[in-house]
């Protein structure tokens, strides 16, 4: 009944089951082999732990909350159909349907946490479904505002426009498509490799100079700065603005990376070897020790600072648009049939190969 007014309700034992209450509920134990549905016009609590061997769905309206944070629940799949601020714990692994939440969400799991349908949610979304589990929101239409993970394997998320990484702490892989700019709030750890995808027309902005990245690689994005604290591999990436790469280790490369737009790269007291098919338009290097590029059409140089030896080697000519200054040797090789033309008058080598 719509009218009901119930205090706290418990369920010792039942198949399906639909409670409606005109505020709000306090949920007892639960044992259900069915489905449940709960809709109220208030906040949504537990006092036991809920068991529901099919689908959960729970509606309290969009200015109530709901707390099922019980770390003993064991539910098959939840959907909020309107809520504000949601906590949902269970036992093992869940799945989200289909949700509209206008405040938060935090997910607790002792398992995987997928997805059946869209999630919508207004405020900060937070993961945890432990180390050796894993997230996968693949789903395009999905509308985070932010999303952190506290402890996850491998995690794909994806969201139709932009989206806030909070704090992330993943030891497999981390994979995020977007129609929208990727930005940063917190520390992001990442174990495995972390692919981007923002759209050629979208920036990507991850520069916590406390970021720790293994490799890294952008499908598509226009401006794209990434910091790390220590070395970081650059996988295949194609990038239609400019490219800034900041690190406290070595720079280096698995697949070939394509910049149209300026590349700058920072690696102080390390070394660059980027010896794939690159290609880059232009490319300077504020800091590093040993440096080599690699680049399969013509390349400028941009003002740079390198300590140790630097080696360039193209198919196309070699020119510059800013001092190079290089402590150690510098060898260039452009192919016989190029020119290579360094005619900076403040350039300073220490000696230099073609």
């Amino acid at each position: 009944d719509d009218n009901n007014d119930f205090n706290s309700l418990g369920i010792a034992a039942a198949k399906n089951a639909s409670i409606n209450d005109i505020n709000a509920l306090v949920l007892n134990a639960c044992s259900i082999t069915g489905t449940l549905t709960v809709s109220t016009k208030g906040d949504i609590t537990q006092s036991a732990p809920l068991s529901v061997t099919a689908g959960s769905s729970f509606n309290a309206g969009s200015t109530n909350s709901i707390a099922l944070n019980n770390p003993a629940n064991n539910f098959f799949s939840v959907s909020v159909s309107s809520a504000n601020n949601v906590t949902i714990n269970d036992s093992n692994s869940i799945v989200l349907a289909a949700s509209t939440i206008s405040g938060t969400l935090t997910v607790n799991t002792n398992g995987d946490i997928t997805q059946t349908g869209v999630l919508s949610v207004k405020f900060a979304s937070q993961f945890n479904a432990g180390g050796a589990n894993n997230i996968i929101f693949n789903n395009p239409d999905n509308d985070f505002f932010s999303v952190s993970i506290s402890s996850a394997n491998n995690v794909t998320l994806n969201d139709t426009n932009a989206l806030v990484l909070g704090a992330c702490a993943i030891s497999g892989t981390l994979t995020v498509g977007t129609k929208g700019d990727i930005i940063q709030t917190g520390i992001l750890a990442v174990t495995g490799i972390s692919t981007f995808n923002a759209g050629s027309t979208n920036n990507i902005t991850l520069n916590n100079p406390a970021n720790n990245f293994s490799s890294v690689s952008v499908s598509s994005a226009n401006n794209v700065t990434i910091s790390d604290s220590n070395a970081i591999v650059l996988a295949t990436s194609t990038i239609s603005g400019g490219f800034n790469l900041t690190t406290g280790g070595d720079i280096t490369d698995t697949g070939p990376i394509l910049v149209t737009g300026p590349t700058t790269l920072s690696a102080l007291g390390h070394d660059i070897t980027l010896d794939d098919k690159n290609d880059f338009n232009s490319l300077g290097i504020t800091t590093a020790r040993h440096v080599t590029i690699n680049d399969i059409t013509a390349l400028v140089l941009d003002a740079s600072t390198i300590s140790g030896a630097f080696t360039v080697n193209t198919s196309g000519a070699i020119t510059q648009s800013g001092i190079i200054s290089v402590t150690g040797a510098s060898l260039f090789n452009a192919g016989a049939t190029n020119s290579i033309t360094l005619d900076n008058s403040l350039n300073d080598f220490s000696s230099v190969s073609i």
